[in-house]
């Protein structure tokens, strides 16, 4: 198998090897063992499209042969002159970071994500402090049901409204069923918001302390806080709002990674979320500002799920510090001593790697592109529905042979009735 295989297309440069090593056993690092992981900046000095040609073959790793080995999202090049809506390289990531979960992990919810786009995206609300949280809690509701089936099924089992007019059955059924089906469940949804963004007493989430750095004081109800992101036009202030969606999508996906005891989906990911940029461009396109943001949010939150990879780097900005790299062994190195020893608090957030073509393959490379094409995850040996029949087969042995031991008097083992039961002896 050569460099240009369809199944190894990463190219055979020097020091490929160690920095692919490095690149698979940080994907499939086990969860407890995990520290937050700088973002790759694929550097060309003499330009060219080494960069690139890296992102497509460690796109094509993780697809694998017949399915996704680890979910991930790629962004192509962006042409020059041209800024993209604020929220469409986010709805870009979300959409394909959905869509690549492997085979029996489950769907990717991301519920402050969605909660906090429909606050940015939310039509300018006036009047009165007390019903503007609320309108814009309904907003957030109405938003919500464009993707919950339950919430959507319950509102139309609800009725049509009385506003919209209808037939006399139907006001009445609605007078009736619109304060369980409807309101109780919109009721619980802002309950459900204020718990997630705002966290209990004792463990404030990300958002109540952002708006405590804002404010000086943690919040009390998490739509009225959220009144002040809620703007006409959301491209005035794309930096405050690639933050806060940024800080949202990131504790999402990390919460997306913890498992859950009754939740066999939830066990089988293993792998990280990545990050694939084919050119992050100038030092002020909006990949930029994207990856710019995307550090400072990983290092604010921990963040142990993402790994970004970004090629086509053609000048960097100078307000986050990086860790210079020579080239591909040493980042290899660098990302495997994080790998066994994670980060520091402090530490630089990038890692440059300088990539250039060079006159001739590495045949070392050549070999161990070979032998590992595609990347190498852990498998169970059970699926989720496997285990959920086995744990139901388990559990309903147990309660028919504690409903047997109950309910059979001899199925125990009980002795037989002794004729000296019940009679007086002399002592």
């Amino acid at each position: 198998m050569t460099a240009g295989d369809p199944q190894s297309r990463i190219p055979a440069y020097p020091g490929v090897e160690r920095f692919i090593d490095a690149f698979d056993k940080l994907v499939a690092q086990p969860r407890r063992s995990r520290s937050r992981v700088p973002v790759v900046l694929l550097s060309e000095p003499g330009g060219g499209n080494a960069g690139r040609r890296i992102i497509t073959g460690l796109r094509s790793r993780m697809r694998g042969r017949s399915e996704v080995l680890a979910p991930h999202a790629y962004i192509p090049q962006i042409p020059d002159g041209t800024d993209p809506p604020p929220l469409e390289l986010f709805e870009h990531l979300t959409l394909q970071l959905a869509e690549t979960m492997p085979p029996g992990t489950g769907e990717l919810r991301l519920h402050s994500y969605r909660l906090l786009r429909s606050v940015v995206t939310a039509p300018a609300i006036e009047g009165l402090m007390e019903r503007r949280h609320s309108e814009l809690r309904n907003h957030c509701y109405a938003e919500h049901r464009n993707w919950s089936r339950i919430a959507q099924t319950l509102w139309w089992l609800g009725g049509r409204d009385q506003a919209n007019g209808g037939t006399l059955l139907e006001l009445l059924w609605n007078f009736i069923a619109g304060p369980l089906f409807q309101r109780l469940p919109r009721a619980f949804y802002g309950w459900r918001a204020n718990r997630r963004m705002l966290g209990r007493a004792r463990n404030r989430s990300w958002y109540a302390e952002w708006v405590r750095r804002q404010h000086g004081s943690p919040p009390t109800d998490f739509f009225r806080s959220a009144l002040d992101l809620v703007h006409g036009e959301p491209a005035n202030e794309p930096e405050r709002m690639d933050r806060v969606l940024m800080h949202a999508l990131l504790a999402d996906l990390d919460q997306a990674c913890r498992a859950r005891l009754f939740n066999p989906w939830r066990r089988r990911r293993t792998s990280r979320f990545v990050l694939l940029f084919d050119e992050a461009g100038p030092a002020d396109s909006r990949v930029q500002r994207f990856l710019r943001e995307l550090r400072s949010a990983m290092e604010d939150l921990r963040c142990t799920s993402v790994f970004a990879v970004a090629g086509g780097v053609r000048s960097l900005a100078s307000r986050i510090p990086d860790i210079d790299a020579s080239g591909l062994a040493h980042a290899g190195a660098e990302l495997i001593n994080v790998e066994r020893r994670g980060m520091t608090p402090g530490q630089p957030t990038g890692i440059v790697v300088p990539v250039a073509e060079g006159p001739e393959d590495d045949q070392a490379a050549v070999y161990w592109l070979g032998r590992w094409p595609t990347l190498v995850t852990p498998s169970p040996r059970w699926g989720p529905g496997a285990e959920v029949a086995g744990v139901l087969g388990i559990g309903t042995l147990a309660l028919a042979l504690a409903a047997g031991l109950v309910l059979v008097p001899d199925i125990a083992g009980r002795e037989e009735d002794d004729p000296c039961q019940g009679s007086t002896f002399r002592t």
